[in-house]
């Protein structure tokens, strides 16, 4: 990030960058995903659920198939896990950190694994040409910009909420698009399409195209891999936080960013604090020594870094 302006596939890279378990799940995910396409298109299968498939195995060998860690749950403790384990006592894992994302309806995809659709330009689904995304959110606000809609019964504060209840309940980190530059500045730069970068192009007479270029930097969220018994190798979305409101945002749900966030010098359980700079008093969070630090872009001058919370995207809000 040498860019006195960051690019949006730096920025995404920053704030939805998978770290510790996550980060070894999704790429696991990612070996899984690769294998089984290769597969798919050297061995000419039609069926990747065929018997003939030894779906075991191949788990086995991309680190899909190691054995979970072996939860044991303390019936006296009254503390809940940093990582959402053991919090229902029947089902310990229910709930927990790195999970796929729960449903309500099965995943579709436009080759019933992976590609979203509209991966495949001119692709119909169900006869009808998809529309572009951008058109479709340009129409619906514009259309509430035109009708000038209030709500009656609510403010604004009752959309901040559920944006704090939204950051408790879920977060999908970004996949890696790879370790070149090049292969990134496609994603964002030059409007690319491939592997886990989908770019969101505008539609003419877009107001943003003459400021962003001709699209708009999309990147697929992490997932996760299958589990046996296989009755769907669809791609499930990872959740890198627990599906519990007990403020993943602020204590996150990753043991080894917990105890960065710690005062861990202090016996009383404390949070660790910015040891630089206060407001009258009241005590900021931390900064975060990861370098570069796109926050530091937002000022050149004072060059503040980001904080550290329990998630990335928190450094949004400060």
């Amino acid at each position: 990030m040498s860019s006195e302006t960051p690019t949006s596939r730096q920025l995404s890279e920053y704030l939805k960058h998978a770290k510790g378990r996550t980060r070894t799940a999704i790429r696991n995910g990612q070996v899984w995903e690769e294998s089984l396409k290769r597969l798919r298109q050297k061995a000419s299968l039609t069926n990747v659920t065929d018997p003939s498939l030894d779906l075991t195995s191949l788990s086995l060998e991309v680190g899909c198939g190691a054995p979970a860690p072996v939860v044991r749950c303390d019936p006296c403790s009254p503390y809940r896990t940093i990582t959402g384990d053991c919090n229902n006592r029947r089902k310990p894992a229910l709930g927990a950190a790195n999970r796929a994302l729960a449903r309500w309806l099965p995943a579709e995809y436009e080759d019933g694994l992976s590609l979203p659709f509209g991966w495949t330009p001119g692709k119909t689904r169900n006869g009808f040409p998809l529309p572009l995304a951008r058109e479709v959110s340009n129409k619906i606000v514009g259309y509430l910009n035109e009708e000038g809609v209030l709500d009656q019964n609510r403010s604004l504060l009752f959309m901040q909420w559920g944006q704090i209840v939204d950051h408790d309940l879920d977060f999908a980190p970004d996949t890696e698009l790879g370790s070149s530059e090049y292969s990134k500045a496609q994603c964002d730069e030059y409007c690319i399409q491939g592997d886990n970068c989908f770019p969101i192009m505008f539609p003419p007479n877009d107001p943003k195209a003459g400021t962003q270029g001709k699209c708009m930097p999309f990147f697929r969220a992490g997932f996760v891999c299958p589990t046996p018994p296989y009755k769907s190798l669809a791609r499930e979305q990872i959740n890198a936080l627990t599906s519990f409101l007990d403020a993943s945002f602020v204590y996150s749900s990753e043991p080894s960013l917990a105890s960065r966030l710690r005062n861990l010098s202090s016996p009383l359980g404390l949070m660790a604090v910015n040891q630089e700079v206060s407001d009258h008093g009241l005590p900021y969070l931390p900064y975060d020594s990861k370098k570069p630090s796109p926050c530091e872009f937002i000022n050149t001058t004072a060059r503040v870094p980001c904080f550290l919370a329990g998630k990335e995207t928190e450094a949004q809000k400060c």
